[in-house]
């Protein structure tokens, strides 16, 4: 998935100017009839973003500044060139543009019930079935990979703190597992026993740990443990489909109202012979411009799986409001997204080109009981830290938390839920087995090692 985000804390070898960098505004003029000066403007501590002009790194400092432009002066953590950083001023916000500072969580999500609303208004009127000229739908193809990043429309992200992990990605390439994920987690789930079938109901705190309550096809079962790992989605966790017994506190339940769970779908097409590739050759993947805004997001990735399989596959991206489809049934929407998608290939490669697919599948994740969605985004109201406050143990530590939703480096990825699960099993080994006391530095040194 490829979404730009800036990291929500300043990285230990990131430059930080401090307010001696800053190169302080012109004294104020005198005013008319020889008048006193107004008195110098406060400072105010800000966090700014940059990239250097040099190597390209991503610089993030906090300073402190006066609340008109300026400019200030650093240098760049990798590279270590002179760079200038221009301040813009900060202009005072509009009456009910934020929440008002340590505004009670009702009134926050009141605020941002608002924001969303009009932001989504907004988006329903300009996104219109007028033909779109191509710069235009070029633009909103763009969109509709940010909502396929994200996994929502674009009224639900935070402006602020949508793209909060993009100083944490991976570099390298994309690559794709032939398998699937199901290859990957038959690999990490060997020896494990796993119990299929059971749909957990109640999670509840016991002197001695913590004691789950599941049903398997209508019977009851119950396991017990020193330590449970809840990684449930988190639009499970927001439809209160699990108990908690106490109740999950204040703070981890308004992280999870603030954060977003939204939708993706593909539909997977087979044919007889890789017919795109006449014209695509063997390209990996390629896009589909909609005609108009109401279409964004349909089909509009096309991801060619034949070099990869060796079969004639397409898999094919929903996004957005596309994902989205209001069909009276399950079935109906999956038949209104494979329709949507022929029409598509038949608009790039012509009617007579297509042949009738021998293969047709389409997702409906939003539909689906034990996920809800796909994965988490940074909605309006919310903030990176909420995946701090959703990755915190409770009970003791006897109850943990993973899934990608607690992981703030790396969220709506397998890789961000693998990596949570790695750091509650260490938290887990960390506890089982402490620290041996560690020996005294002058016992390390007379054996020649280094302290």
């Amino acid at each position: 998935k490829a979404k730009p985000k800036p990291p929500p804390l300043p990285p230990p070898s990131a430059a930080a100017p401090g307010p001696s960098s800053l190169r302080p505004p012109p004294a104020p003029k005198p005013a008319k009839g020889g008048a006193a000066p107004s008195a110098a403007p406060k400072t105010v501590e800000r966090t700014f973003q940059c990239s250097c002009v040099s190597c390209g790194a991503k610089l993030r400092f906090t300073l402190s500044c006066p609340p008109n432009a300026c400019t200030a002066s650093t240098k760049c953590a990798n590279c270590h060139a002179e760079l200038r950083v221009r301040i813009p001023s900060l202009k005072p916000p509009a009456p009910g543009a934020d929440p008002p500072p340590g505004a009670s969580s009702e009134r926050t999500r009141a605020w941002a019930c608002g924001v969303r609303d009009a932001a989504f208004a907004e988006e329903e009127r300009e996104d219109t079935e007028a033909p779109l000229p191509l710069p235009e739908a070029l633009l909103h193809w763009h969109w509709a990979n940010l909502e396929y990043a994200n996994g929502t429309l674009l009224h639900s992200l935070s402006n602020r703190w949508w793209d909060a992990d993009d100083e944490f990605d991976f570099g390298g390439g994309h690559y794709l597992l032939p398998d699937g994920y199901g290859g990957l987690l038959r690999k990490v789930a060997a020896g494990l026993d796993i119990r299929l079938g059971h749909e957990v109901k109640t999670v509840k705190k016991e002197p001695r740990g913590v004691l789950v309550e599941a049903v398997n096809g209508g019977s009851p079962v119950i396991f017990t443990a020193d330590v449970a790992i809840c990684s449930l989605p988190l639009g499970v966790l927001k439809a209160g489909a699990v108990v908690f017994e106490p109740p999950l506190p204040p703070r981890k339940q308004e992280a999870i109202e603030r954060l977003g769970f939204g939708s993706l779908n593909k539909v997977l097409l087979g044919f007889e012979r890789p017919f795109w590739e006449e014209r695509e050759g063997g390209r990996d993947f390629w896009g589909w411009t909609a005609p108009n805004g109401r279409r964004r997001g349909e089909a509009f990735q096309f991801w060619n799986l034949q070099r990869s399989t060796g079969r004639p596959l397409l898999l094919v991206l929903h996004a957005g409001r596309a994902a989205l489809r209001k069909e009276d049934t399950r079935e109906e929407a999956k038949e209104a997204a494979i329709r949507a998608t022929m029409d598509a290939l038949r608009a790039i490669f012509g009617e007579e080109a297509v042949p009738a697919p021998t293969l047709k599948l389409a997702t409906q994740w939003e539909h689906e009981h034990f996920s809800r969605g796909v994965y988490s985004h940074v909605a309006v109201g919310a903030t990176a830290r909420d995946y701090d406050v959703l990755a915190e143990p409770l009970w003791g530590d006897s109850l943990l938390f993973a899934g990608e939703a607690t992981s703030r480096e790396h969220p709506a990825t397998v890789a961000g839920a693998f990596l949570s699960g790695l750091r509650e099993a260490g938290r887990i080994d960390c506890a089982l087995h402490p620290k041996l006391p560690t020996q005294p530095a002058a016992a390390l040194a007379r054996r020649g090692s280094a302290p």
